[in-house]
């Protein structure tokens, strides 16, 4: 399997885990962009390519293990920092120094290797998302 399909699968699968997470959020995890008909609150992650995200290469040019950089953030369309918060500190707490293994190949770890805040505006309607979340270097191995 794909290095970024593997450390995607075992995003969804690790976050859905957490039962507490999964009922903020209505087990709503998407990749890179959440469909129009979502309801706040939920979860996205994006890969994000460039030059932190890179291939250990060893003997002969095996490939060991491939880092990737993901953004995940929360996202929700109240005021206050109340909700989104307990989220961040929930992906925070599920996905640093977390590992494991799904179909295709392994996640040797996952670091935070910094904390994200933020906000986006729906140009149609004017409304004001906020997001936070991390930016997590996570280590995979094919199987």
């Amino acid at each position: 399997m794909y290095e970024p399909l593997i450390a995607e699968t075992w995003l969804v699968q690790k976050l859905n885990a957490n039962s507490t997470l999964r009922g903020l959020v209505n087990s709503q995890f998407y990749g890179y962009v959440a469909p129009a008909n979502a309801t706040y609150p939920f979860i996205v992650f994006r890969f994000m390519p460039g030059s932190d995200s890179n291939d250990v290469i060893g003997l002969g040019g095996r490939r060991i293990m491939t880092h990737l950089i993901y953004s995940v953030e929360a996202v929700d369309d109240q005021n206050t920092f109340n909700r989104i918060g307990q989220m961040a500190e929930l992906i925070d707490q599920i996905l640093h120094q977390a590992s494991g293994s799904v179909t295709g190949g392994t996640v040797i770890s996952s670091i935070r290797t910094a904390p994200l805040a933020g906000f986006q505006i729906d140009e149609a309607s004017g409304a004001i998302f906020r997001t936070l979340g991390g930016i997590f270097d996570i280590q995979v191995q094919k199987a």
